[in-house]
């Protein structure tokens, strides 16, 4: 994801220590996702505060992963998660 203080993103919440998010982003060779602070509502309206992996600067024109756009898809749609 891209920061941007007006919009909205739907995704799973899950629990990870930071060890355990290095471990995820920097084995995966996504050096360039920061984990960030947010606050998230819950389907149930509950707020929980949050670390979400951003990029901090935009990709590359023509700089993409289909292989991982297409994991994520399916694990979106799997739980039900709104894909805008």
């Amino acid at each position: 994801m891209l920061r941007d203080e007006n919009s909205k993103a739907s995704g799973i919440i899950y629990s990870l220590t930071h060890d355990e998010i290095d471990k995820l982003y920097n084995g995966s060779g996504l050096l360039a996702y920061v984990p960030e602070s947010l606050t998230a509502t819950t389907k149930d309206n509950a707020t929980l505060s949050v670390l979400c992996c951003n990029l901090r600067v935009p990709p590359a024109t023509g700089e993409n992963n289909p292989e991982y756009l297409e994991k994520l898809t399916a694990c979106m749609k799997k739980y039900n998660v709104p894909i805008f």
